[in-house]
């Protein structure tokens, strides 16, 4: 045998058969060494012809001109399929198949109406490792077409794909199934126990309220016959002294939750009383600045809010007499002012009113701060002052702050004096000022200068009190009490 594969070899290296490449893939040399038993001799045979199809290439339709030693080498190759046991070689000997099926056509159809039933023995080689190539190679010889033998063996490797992930992902499913049902099963324990310990608890809590109803029912017996067995040993006279003692207890208990009764309601109505007394007092002083107010505008002499139709065409007649005498005097050759000359007269004129409403504006605004002040003096002087006790030392109203923080200061001053010992109070005068004198009590400045040195012009806007409301300070403020 060996010799034949030395003279099959040294006939595929002939130039004449390589020129003539069917001859020497169809050489009975060659057919002789597929055909024998010897496996390793079988195997070199097999890789000769993989290798020398290889090499041929699209070539291999020449070995069909010798159509009956190509039909032999086939025989041979599917014989040694069903018959060895060598997966390598089987392999090896399919790859053959598939590479003269791929390189022509021919080859494919004399496959096809020879090997049809070629099936059940690649059935054997199922499991072999080469399953796809199995199964590439049934469905071409079956089918006859190599793309659907193409498209299947694709669709089997997907398949094979996701069967393989399918299995990885079931096993990681239950990996993870087996964590969750004992994680569930660690729970429901865990519950189960605290469930067990609620009900033990409960159950201990229950003894327990039991048996202090049953100490506690055994102690009040026990209290009662003590109670029973010494009022037996007592005289006869105790009992009803007894007795009478605690419904005078009770009685006064009673009254004394009446009479507390009683004066909470009285104390409610006396604030509810002294509510209504500031309130009217707060509607009364706004009332009565509004008075002033009015009376002030009236005494101030505001001009009027609406004009007349005779002083409309007044101011009419004045305005077209001023305008005649400008003509008159500026004379016939008088130039025509451009329309930049009148807009500037214009902004002129506009400059000029708006200078006069604000210095207007000012005035106003010093009458209403007048009429303010008048108001609010008004209203304190005839307004029943509280006394010094009750008033907080911090509501000193007054619409000057020099005032009121000298006020306070002075109040402070008198407070720290009274709550002084009594040796330290001994030079005072006991007019109520803790020792203060006149310009202290006026917090520095002069009894006539007590809003910042303004005399009643300065403070109430030149208007003289008297002229006002016919009467001097003193007659306007007389009989108030301070």
């Amino acid at each position: 045998m060996e010799d034949h594969l030395r003279i099959a070899v040294d006939r595929l290296g002939d130039p004449v058969v390589q020129e003539t490449p069917g001859q020497g893939l169809c050489s009975p040399e060659l057919v002789l060494l597929l055909a024998s038993e010897h496996g390793p001799l079988c195997a070199a045979a097999v890789e000769l012809v993989t290798a020398v199809v290889r090499r041929l290439g699209r070539r291999v339709s020449a070995a069909l001109d010798d159509a009956e030693g190509f039909l032999e080498l086939l025989d041979e190759l599917v014989y040694k399929l069903s018959t060895i046991s060598d997966p390598g070689c089987a392999r090896a000997i399919v790859t053959v198949l598939m590479l003269m099926l791929e390189n022509h056509a021919d080859v494919l159809e004399l496959v096809c109406q020879n090997y049809r039933g070629i099936r059940p023995v690649l059935k054997r080689w199922h499991g072999g490792g080469f399953d796809l190539l199995l199964l590439k190679f049934g469905v071409a010889v079956v089918s006859g077409d190599l793309q659907l033998a193409e498209s299947e063996h694709l669709r089997r490797a997907a398949t094979l794909i996701q069967a393989a992930y399918r299995g990885h992902r079931l096993r990681r499913r239950l990996a993870d199934a087996t964590g969750t049902i004992t994680r569930l099963q660690r729970r429901i324990r865990r519950r189960q126990r605290r469930a067990f310990r609620q009900r033990l608890q409960q159950r201990w809590e229950e003894t327990a309220a039991f048996s202090s109803a049953l100490e506690r029912q055994q102690r009040r017996r026990e209290h009662t016959e003590r109670v029973l067995r010494d009022v037996a040993q007592l005289s006869a006279g105790k009992v009803p002294a007894f007795l009478r003692t605690r419904r005078e207890a009770a009685a006064a208990r009673i009254q004394a939750a009446w009479r507390a009764y009683r004066v909470r309601r009285r104390l409610a109505e006396w604030r509810l009383q002294r509510r209504r007394q500031r309130a009217a007092v707060t509607v009364q002083r706004w009332w009565r600045r509004r008075l002033i107010g009015l009376r002030l505008d009236r005494a101030l002499g505001e001009p009027p809010l609406e004009i007349t139709l005779q002083e409309v065409e007044k101011y009419q007649q004045q305005i077209d007499s001023a305008v005649e005498a400008a003509r008159a005097a500026a004379g016939p050759d008088a130039p025509v002012p451009t329309r930049a000359e009148l807009q500037r007269q214009l902004a002129e004129c506009e400059a000029a009113l708006g200078r006069t409403a604000r210095r207007l504006a000012r005035d106003a605004a010093c009458r209403r701060r007048c009429r303010q002040l008048l108001a609010h003096c008004q209203a304190v002087c005839s307004t029943m002052a509280l006394p010094a006790d009750q008033v907080p030392p911090h509501e000193f109203r007054c619409p000057d702050p020099r005032l009121a923080a000298e006020a306070r200061r002075l109040h402070r001053r008198a407070t720290a004096r009274a709550a002084a010992p009594w040796w330290e109070r001994l030079d005072e005068e006991g007019d109520g000022y803790g020792g203060l004198g006149p310009e202290e009590r006026h917090g520095g400045m002069g009894r006539e200068h007590g809003y910042g040195g303004m005399g009643n012009d300065a403070l109430y806007g030149g208007v003289d009190l008297k002229d006002l409301y016919g009467t001097g300070n003193g007659d306007l403020f007389a009989g108030v009490s301070r």
